[in-house]
């Protein structure tokens, strides 16, 4: 895997993650200030089990931001290996291609 490849790579997670977040539908204001009120009459009425249900998508949800964030962590970390290695085998060439030339002269 190339540095560039690496990079779109993490564009990708990037873009997808950006997408998750901007998962919900579009509404106008009037929809919106239904839903206030829809979802203002269903707090009043919610029960624990609610809550813990609640709890349990926010859970999940952070879970799921979490793997992402460990997923470009490592994604991130992957490139920077293999640059170290290509920076390291260019110093090798450049080593070398020295080395002949003071041998040729």
């Amino acid at each position: 895997m190339t540095t560039s490849n690496c990079t779109d790579h993490i564009w990708e997670l990037a873009i997808a993650l950006a997408a998750h977040e901007a998962d919900a539908p579009a509404t106008d204001e009037a929809e919106d200030d239904e839903s206030e009120d829809e979802v203002r009459d269903a707090e009043e009425g919610e029960s624990e089990e609610g809550e813990d249900l609640e709890a349990a998508m926010k859970s999940e949800t952070e879970d799921k931001y979490q793997q992402y964030v460990n997923t470009l962590t490592e994604r991130i970390q992957t490139c920077d290996g293999i640059l170290q290695q290509v920076i390291e085998k260019q110093r090798l060439i450049e080593f070398a291609a020295v080395n002949s030339t003071i041998l040729m002269n």
